[in-house]
């Protein structure tokens, strides 16, 4: 019976665990949701995406003092003219008590900090391009191709 409740027990604090940490990652992407609904043309509404999370203590440049920022690596989408698709990797530094987003140019870098911007710079190739391009080429033929060939029919 012990066993049971012991299992119960630990079950229940690592359920209580997985709450707080995913509520504090949607706490972030909620603002990074809306900053980029703000600044990014042909954004996908949520659609952006988690990928890596971590924290560091960098020097403000204004205050020379510590301050602890999460960095957080996300992925999201955007849509041209409605089928032409890009997969976008960005991070973001973000304040950890109040969750706004700061901008990078006011910190002094650390070699942790620099390796894992580095590390996410080029996270991935466009998930879409392969589609991008054979959408183009379609429309190649069909204005070089196929169009000339169909009017030539019409005037004979």
């Amino acid at each position: 019976m012990k066993k049971v409740a012991l299992f119960f027990l630990c079950f229940f604090l690592l359920f209580l665990s997985c709450l707080s940490t995913s509520n504090a990652a949607s706490r972030y992407l909620d603002q990074i949701e809306k900053n980029n609904r703000k600044e990014i043309n042909y954004y996908v509404k949520n659609s952006t995406v988690f990928l890596e999370q971590k924290d560091f203590n960098l020097t403000n440049k204004d205050t020379k003092a510590d301050q602890k920022v999460t960095v957080i690596a996300v992925k999201y989408v955007t849509v041209r003219d409605h089928f032409f698709k890009t997969a976008n990797y960005d991070t973001y530094l973000l304040d950890e008590k109040t969750g706004e987003i700061l901008d990078p140019e006011n910190f002094i870098s650390s070699d942790t900090y620099d390796e894992f911007i580095k590390q996410h710079k080029n996270d991935g190739e466009n998930d879409f391009r392969w589609k991008n391009e054979l959408i183009v080429l379609i429309l190649v033929m069909i204005t070089i191709i196929i169009i000339p060939i169909i009017t030539s029919k019409l005037n004979e």
